[in-house]
């Protein structure tokens, strides 16, 4: 039976922890759960849903906020930085001492690693507030000009903006201006173009030289012909890493490109390599990717983690990401009505590109899969002693419906067997909990495995028996990660065999993860539980901050 509000009091949460439950959870709502995907989705970014930060600001210390944030960024444990930004944002906007402003301003600076999180922290500030404050412009001209001019230049030149904003937007509102003449230079040429940066240069070499690469990074990105784009990436160093719009079929530029691109770009775009018939057995492209999948140094440096590899593999085999069924059966019913009605099939034509087709290419998924296994070098470890109890069952993850419940199940298990010394797996029965005689030291067995493996009419009533089990043998677990497809039924009885469990054991620091791949709300107000709803590539993240009690 469904616990109802009467069976949990709600707890009264700190607006301190509540702040880093945001920052590391995405969410609003006082007790540990996890949404995958992103944060806008759940619209978790609306200024009402946030009254812990007025809290903080009214209590005697509004500076804690910029402690918490200042660590959070400091540890680079959270899934989704836009949290970061948005409560900057915030701050940002809110009335306070001028001493705080201050501290506001150099922390945001400080926070901002690139691009990207600059101009989403720009995003917010403007969706909160339309116009642009004083100190929201130092901050834009403290940005700019702390680069190091020949970073300054590559930026511009790599990328115009982001989120609607562009770097010429924001220069001119904020008013920018530098004392040094080459970086002067570059800003006449983002405002006014190529003429007013080279009068500005006023016959420096340097800046000329910064002129004459901005003018070849404008022109790569309008050029119209293969073979010409892929001789002007040598003029650019490599640092644009993707190929001209205008240019269809990028076949010359992708591979000269290939060799300079971080590894999570590449397997990212394995799909439009197919397409494009770039990945064709023996071809020069072909050779040249299998040897940066297989690359150990490159797979070390990239940071790249087996669930990134394994979503990459499973969107590389289904040709793409999965459609929503809703467009699927519309576009069903419209070529239905049209064929019946006789019309031409235009639209049809062009609204069938969107269903992917599964792809065909064994020697790419071989080599996608020796990656998948060599990643498990990147795979953070903790030291402390796990317990993963599989419930297996036919559900598919409603996030990413080309993986089922068994493939999901192996790829969070199989790097905490590699990586950790104390790992116990075992699987669900009816009646009782039991070890898992499969050898979880290889992704594909693994999955191979637990495909052939019975599977239970789930029902979670069963969810406590992982308990009854490390008790039985007792077994000292620090963390328990219960895996399911299924939603949890009965969040309550669980709790009390977890906490029974860990006084039996007088184990009172063990954690409990809840990962199931169903989408629901479910609710825990247990600060050693965490429950993770869906999957994408942040679980393990979440949940090694979780264990380390960072939230």
């Amino acid at each position: 039976m469904e616990q109802t509000s009467k069976d949990v009091m709600e707890p009264k949460v700190a607006p301190e922890i509540l702040l880093k439950q945001f920052l590391y959870l995405s969410n609003t709502i006082g007790y540990n759960l996890f949404f995958t995907g992103k944060p806008e989705t759940h619209k978790n970014f609306d200024a009402w849903s946030l009254p812990f930060i007025t809290d903080l600001l009214k209590s005697g210390n509004p500076h804690v906020i910029l402690n918490i944030i200042e660590n959070t960024n400091g540890l680079d444990a959270i899934p989704n930085r836009e949290t970061l930004f948005y409560v900057l944002a915030l701050i940002t906007l809110a009335e306070t001492t001028p001493a705080f402003k201050h501290h506001v301003y150099r922390t945001t600076l400080q926070v901002i690693r690139n691009d990207e999180d600059f101009f989403n922290y720009i995003k917010f500030v403007t969706r909160l507030n339309k116009t642009f404050s004083k100190g929201i412009n130092k901050i834009i001209a403290r940005y700019y000009l702390n680069k190091e001019p020949k970073q300054l230049l590559k930026d511009f030149g790599c990328k115009n903006g982001y989120h609607g904003w562009t770097h010429k937007d924001l220069i001119k509102l904020s008013h920018l201006k530098s004392k040094d003449l080459f970086t002067n230079a570059i800003l006449d040429y983002v405002l006014r173009g190529s003429a007013s940066g080279i009068i500005r240069a006023n016959g420096d070499k340097e800046a000329l030289s910064a002129i004459e690469y901005l003018d070849k990074c404008k022109e790569y990105r309008k050029c119209l012909d293969d073979d010409t784009a892929a001789e002007m990436l040598s003029e650019l160093n490599y640092d644009i890493t993707y190929p001209p719009d205008a240019v269809k079929k990028p076949l010359k530029v992708w591979e000269t490109l290939i060799e300079h691109m971080d590894l999570k770009d590449v397997i990212r775009n394995l799909v439009k390599f197919y397409k494009l018939y770039l990945l064709k057995l023996e071809s020069s492209f072909c050779t040249k990717l299998i040897d940066i999948l297989t690359n150990e140094e490159k797979i070390k440096q990239s940071k790249l983690q087996p669930l990134d590899v394994f979503i990459a593999l499973k969107l590389f085999e289904n040709g793409g990401k999965s459609r929503d069924p809703h467009l699927v059966k519309y576009l069903t019913d419209l070529k239905a009505e049209n064929d019946k009605v006789n019309k031409k099939q235009n639209i049809i034509t062009s609204a069938n590109i969107l269903i992917s087709d599964p792809i065909s290419c064994p020697h790419i998924s071989n080599v996608l899969n020796l990656t998948l296994q060599m990643s498990t070098c990147n795979f953070e470890t903790t030291g402390k002693r796990f317990l993963i109890n599989i419930v297996l069952d036919k559900t598919k993850c409603t996030t990413l419906n080309n993986i089922n419940c068994d493939e999901a199940a192996a790829i969070i298990t199989v790097p905490y067997v590699i990586a950790e010394k104390d790992v116990i797996v075992t699987k669900q029965l009816p009646n009782e909990c039991v070890d898992f005689d499969i050898d979880f030291s290889n992704f594909k067995d693994a999955v191979n495995a637990l495909k052939k493996a019975n599977k239970l009419e789930t029902d979670i009533r069963y969810q406590k028996m992982e308990f009854d089990y490390a008790i039985e043998n007792q077994k000292l677990v620090d963390v328990f990660i219960h895996i399911s497809g299924s939603p949890v039924q009965n969040i309550k009885s669980t709790t009390e065999s977890f906490n029974k469990y860990k006084e039996i054991m007088k184990m009172p620091s063990a954690k409990l993860v809840l990962l199931n791949f169903y989408n629901t709300r479910k609710k825990s107000y247990d600060e050693s539980i965490l429950s993770i709803q869906g999957f994408d590539t942040n679980i393990p993240k979440i949940i090694n901050a979780f264990i380390k009690n960072l939230f």
